[in-house]
């Protein structure tokens, strides 16, 4: 709202001069909703410095990995020969989805089976999936459920000491 292109948006009666309009009100609009696209480089910028902020924790030794969840949307995709292919691909907003794609070390898809958790490497189910680590491959068992209802983990089977 401080730049040029968003000087009139979200204030009232579309105005420089009107009052801002707080996100709390129905009126209130995303920023994707600017003209022409405008408003999705600065959703973009934001990902991706709250994704150099958790990048900043691992080299300050405050913590060792980042798990970063989204749910996947299914797409269609449409070859130049017409026929058209089915995936799940994670839901991020416009290029963010490819530009944490490109920096994460693997993309894996969860899924639960008899009470254990996977976590699936492979995109032979048309996931977008895989990865910069040779031992992330194929599904990996992550979890498990107890008798007595509790979950244990195996981390160890994704976090390779």
């Amino acid at each position: 709202m401080n730049k040029p292109q968003g000087k009139k948006f979200n204030r009232v009666g579309e105005l420089e001069t009107g009052a801002k309009i707080p996100h709390t009100d129905v009126r209130f609009e995303t920023v994707h909703a600017l003209g022409l696209g405008y408003g999705y480089q600065h959703s973009r910028a934001v990902m991706t410095e709250w994704y150099d902020k958790f990048l900043e924790l691992i080299a300050l030794n405050k913590v060792t990995y980042i798990i970063l969840l989204a749910h996947v949307k299914d797409k269609l995709i449409e070859s130049r020969n017409g026929d058209s292919v089915e995936t799940i691909d994670i839901n991020l907003t416009g290029k963010v989805k490819s530009i944490f794609a490109s920096r994460v070390d693997a993309i894996g898809h969860f899924y639960r089976e008899d009470g254990k958790g996977y976590v699936s490497y492979n995109n032979e189910y048309k996931v977008v999936c895989g990865g910069r680590c040779p031992h992330l491959d194929g599904s990996i068992l992550i979890s498990e459920k107890q008798p007595d209802k509790s979950i244990k983990t195996y981390w160890d089977n994704i976090y390779l000491k």
